[in-house]
């Protein structure tokens, strides 16, 4: 009998414990749930990018200026040199983004395990005390940090969309009049 009167005072003993330490981090929790609400919504806007649309739209890239190249014998004006160097460059942001998607796809990857890890280590008293703060600290930085890349790349992703989408089309006059020449 004293047995398990002992026994059940442990229980609840370790029972209100367990639960003061949960709440020992309660407000960093919550603010690392925003955090990985957060990077949820650059996984969404990240996985918005058509990497097979850019994939196409390279090798039209790259067929046209060929094939203005070939076609074009004549000195060409400022103008056509400017609109040919932006529709270049519209290329190369396009191969970039290609080259780098993995990496930024793993970044984000990383970063949300991470996050679930420390909220998980954080609810379950598996941190030290003395740790917490820098080990919070870290993964606030490190989210920030890729939550912004993620921003920008999707940025850099729709800029360059809406300008091949305005370039091209000037590009096919170009490349048709360089023809009928």
């Amino acid at each position: 009998m004293l047995h398990k009167a002992f026994f059940s005072i442990l229980l609840i003993g370790l029972l209100f414990s367990a639960c003061m330490n949960t709440d020992k981090y309660n407000e960093k929790v919550k603010q690392l749930d925003s955090l990985s609400l957060l990077i949820d919504s650059a996984e969404i806007k990240f996985s918005s990018i058509d990497t097979s649309k850019i994939k196409n739209y390279s090798i039209e890239i790259s067929q046209n200026l060929r094939l203005f190249e070939k076609s074009n014998t004549n000195t060409i004006t400022n103008e056509t040199t400017i609109l040919l160097a932006e529709y270049g460059r519209c290329l190369k942001c396009f191969e970039e983004i290609n080259s780098e998607y993995s990496k930024f796809k793993n970044e984000l990857t990383e970063s949300k395990e991470q996050l679930e890890n420390l909220i998980h280590d954080l609810k379950m008293d598996k941190v030290e005390e003395t740790k917490a703060a820098g080990f919070i600290q870290e993964e606030l930085i490190a989210s920030s940090n890729s939550y912004q890349l993620i921003m920008a790349v999707e940025n850099f992703y729709k800029v360059n969309l809406t300008k091949f989408e305005a370039l091209n089309p000037k590009i096919l006059v170009l490349i048709k009049k360089s023809i009928l020449k």
